[in-house]
């Protein structure tokens, strides 16, 4: 026996209408057929990674890739240093007022050496960060300038004639 629940369900899916597949019309000058399809465009990110996969190697130059890391640790080196500074710095001038001038003229020394340390790491770390992204920037206008199109070649090999995409 058919709950009163069960003969409704069929009713209603009995009196669905059924949706025909859509076909779409051909536009004006493609011969009587449909227009292709394409999938959703490529993001950027997709489109460069793909790049770079296929043509990164042959790129004859440095990247710039390593001078980004070198010029960041030297910064970040030269960061810490800078705090260790201004450590020995304050301490130096608690001591002073302490009363122990010998402490004090160390840490005065220390904190020189450090300050000096500082700047140069500093100095080293932001040229190469400045260089390593123009190198970086200059390598990614070369990759968006390679074919993005298979391009078919003809090669004489060892099994003779081949065709490569």
């Amino acid at each position: 026996m058919m709950s009163m629940l069960q003969i409704f369900v069929l009713a209603q899916a009995a009196a669905a209408p059924v949706a025909a597949p859509v076909v779409p019309r051909p536009m004006p000058g493609y011969g009587g057929s449909a227009p292709p399809v394409y999938g959703p465009p490529v993001a950027p990110e997709d489109r460069m990674e793909w790049l770079e996969q296929r043509y990164g190697a042959s790129y004859g130059r440095p990247k710039g890739t390593g001078m980004q890391v070198g010029g960041g640790l030297a910064l970040g080196f030269g960061a810490v240093m800078g705090l260790g500074t201004l450590a020995c710095v304050f301490t130096a001038a608690a001591q002073y007022d302490a009363g122990d001038r010998e402490a004090a003229g160390q840490l005065r020394g220390i904190s020189i050496g450090l300050g000096v340390a500082m700047l140069a790491s500093v100095g080293a770390g932001v040229p190469l960060v400045i260089v390593g992204k123009r190198r970086k920037q200059a390598y990614r206008r070369w990759l968006l300038g390679q074919p993005t199109a298979m391009q078919p070649r003809l090669a004489v090999g060892a099994g003779g004639l081949t065709l490569r995409f």
